[in-house]
């Protein structure tokens, strides 16, 4: 079930709030990220509930902070971060990063959400595989899994369920 979700003003309310006592405190620790926050700042979300509604239950627990893990991913990957254990315990620790992701530091999402947010769209046990945190794959596992993939493109098949059509989708939608 999908949880609370904070409009995008209130995000940008939050963030310039939130950010006003560090800008006073330390300027630089602030303007380091200032590429990530002008990119968030104007990234409407709302958009993307519309197209990940679909996506949850009515009956499970609710999902809460679906924009801001959103987000926490977009931030990783501007600022070069390729694991997902290794940008949460960045998060977990930069004042400045939660609050640019729309949280404070003690409702950073945990770990585990933030891999539960991928799984809604990877359904291939095989893709899963490989973003659980806790198991380790040997590399006989990961060479099948690559050799597959490459067969499937050498015959021209699509990579099934196709998660990057939704996440190309979604930032069709959000960016106009």
């Amino acid at each position: 079930m999908l949880g609370s979700w904070r409009s995008h003003a209130a995000y940008q309310s939050f963030l310039i709030e939130t950010l006003y006592p560090f800008w006073h405190s330390d300027p630089q620790r602030v303007k380091q990220y200032a590429d990530l926050i002008a990119k968030l700042y104007v990234l409407d979300l709302g958009k993307f509930l519309k197209i990940i509604f679909s996506r949850f239950s009515f009956t499970d627990r609710p999902s809460n902070q679906q924009p801001e893990i959103f987000r926490s991913f977009v931030a990783m990957l501007e600022l070069g971060e390729t694991r997902i254990n290794n940008w949460h315990k960045r998060l977990s620790s930069d004042d400045v990063l939660c609050a640019v992701i729309g949280v404070l530091p003690e409702n950073v999402p945990a770990l585990g959400t933030h891999y539960h947010f991928i799984t809604r769209w990877l359904k291939n046990p095989e893709v899963e595989l490989i973003h659980t945190p806790l198991k380790k794959t040997d590399n006989d596992t990961r060479l099948h899994i690559v050799k597959k993939y490459v067969e499937r493109a050498l015959q021209g098949l699509p990579f099934e369920p196709q998660p990057e059509i939704l996440l190309q989708e979604i930032f069709a939608k959000v960016n106009r």
